[in-house]
């Protein structure tokens, strides 16, 4: 039977994933990888990668909730942020194990996640309004 081969050619630099498409490649982490099989089987193989980059995706926001849980000194916004890591570790966990059922490797890499950027105006207008209680859910 006739192998076909798919080449993932990466371009990052950091120990964050990524798996966006340039120039006709999917970039993910700092290394070429080679895909062959059948053309199911590199679509079973395109779908894990793809499965793992969510897996990143929600390994760094574990992370950063875990942080802003730590940070949180109002009651209610510590209770929110806790319930909201505890559905992220729920999601890593069905990732982990859709990724482990297909018989690959789940990911411990991290993808890098924006900071909102607010319009300076806007920000501005924001900021002159806020209460302290609203400073300290900013904060967090």
């Amino acid at each position: 039977m006739a192998q076909n081969y798919c080449i993932i050619k990466t371009i990052n630099h950091t120990n964050r994933c990524s798996s966006a498409y340039y120039n006709g490649y999917i970039v993910f982490r700092q290394q070429e990888y080679m895909l062959k099989g059948t053309p199911n089987e590199i679509m079973n193989q395109k779908f894990m990668l793809e499965l793992n980059s969510a897996l990143a995706m929600e390994n760094a926001g574990a992370q950063r909730l875990q942080a802003r849980v730590e940070e949180a000194s109002l009651p209610e916004a510590k209770q929110k942020l806790q319930h909201h890591l505890e559905e992220s570790k729920e999601h890593q966990h069905r990732l982990k194990d859709l990724i482990s059922g297909m018989r690959g490797n789940p990911t411990q890499l991290k993808i890098g996640l924006p900071l909102i950027s607010y319009p300076q105006e806007i920000k501005e207008m924001m900021e002159s309004s806020m209460t302290k209680q609203e400073w300290e859910l900013k904060r967090t």
